[in-house]
This record gives C-alpha cells, structure tokens and sequence, in this order.
C-alpha cells in the first residue's frame, strides 16, 4: 500500500523490513501477544501464525514520513487514520523524573487507575 504525506513524500511498505512501517502496541497488547505466541510455541514447538498474533494484539500499522516526520497511526485498522505532526524533539527536565516527584502515593495510584485502560490508538 502507499500513503501520500502531506508534505508530498509517497510512503510505501513495499521494502521489507523497512523506515516506513512502524507498530503502536499498548502494554496490554504486548501481554496479549507474549500469551498468543507462548500459546503457540507450546502447542506447535514453533511460531507459524507470526502475522495473526499481531492481530489478537491489536497492534497498530503507523508510518513515519521521512521527510516531515508526521506519524500516520491506524493505516490499515479500516478506520480513520490518525494523523501526528512533529510539534518538538525534546522534552523540559522538569516534565520528566520519578513517579514519586509526580505526587502522593495516592495521586500515583488514582493516575495508575485512570491509565491501566487500553490506548485508543490500539482498539
């Protein structure tokens, strides 16, 4: 398949592996796709259905433009594909550190509750 990027540049994922294609996967996915293969090698002694495991993972196919860095996430999801504009690279020292600067034991745990769901990028 090709993608056009808004700044011109065609992206494809003919070249594989290659820079283009990328994968969103949660944490919850990574689960699901350690279970799935895990499943597999069990019962088979080896990994056959490489491509259905990301699947039942609810990965997410994402390329990155080259060019402008834009990230189209969902490209074949048969949903609206999300698209992300590099805003900066970088971040303040002080948006990052360990999770007890962030707050109260407490507060970590209400912000653990509210993130423990699945990524809306993965669904």
């Amino acid at each position: 398949m090709f993608l056009r990027c808004d700044c011109g540049y065609v992206m494809t994922d003919i070249a594989c592996p290659g820079r283009i294609e990328h994968t969103v996967l949660s944490s919850h996915g990574t689960e699901r796709l350690q279970g799935s293969v895990d499943s597999e090698v069990k019962v088979n002694g080896i990994i056959d259905e490489w491509p259905e495991h990301w699947e039942s993972a609810r990965a997410s196919r994402a390329f990155l433009c080259p060019k402008c860095q834009r990230l189209f996430v969902g490209v074949d999801n048969n949903q609206e594909v999300w698209v992300f504009k590099l805003e900066r690279i970088g971040v303040e020292s002080e948006a990052t550190g360990i999770d007890s600067q962030c707050g109260s034991e407490a507060e970590l745990m209400e912000l653990a509750k509210e993130q423990s769901g699945e990524s809306p990028m993965c669904t």
